[in-house]
C-alpha cells in the first residue's frame, strides 16, 4: 500500500496542474465573450425599449376595436341562440 501513495499523490498533482492549465486557457476567451455580450446588450437596449413601447402603443390602439368586436360577437351569439 505504501508504494501506491506517492504514485497517487503524483497523479493528483498532475491532474491539478492540467486542470489549472485548462482553466487558464479557457478564461480569456470566456472573458472576451462576456465583454462582447455586455456591449451587445448595452447597444441593443435602446432598440429593445423602443420596440416594446411601439408594441404597447399598437396594442393600446387596437384594444377598443377588439373590445367592440367581442361585444358585437357576444350580441350576435345571444341573438342567434334560441331561447
Amino acid at each position: 500500500m505504501a508504494p501506491l501513495v506517492p504514485l497517487q499523490v503524483a497523479l493528483a498533482g498532475r491532474v491539478t496542474a492540467a486542470g489549472a492549465g485548462v482553466v487558464r486557457a479557457a478564461l480569456p476567451p470566456l472573458a472576451d465573450l462576456t465583454e462582447a455580450a455586455a456591449r451587445t446588450a448595452g447597444a441593443a437596449g435602446p432598440a429593445l425599449i423602443a420596440a416594446e413601447e411601439l408594441a404597447v402603443t399598437g396594442l393600446e390602439q387596437l384594444q377598443p376595436l377588439l373590445l367592440a368586436s367581442a361585444a358585437r360577437a357576444g350580441r350576435v351569439v345571444v341573438a342567434v341562440t334560441p331561447a
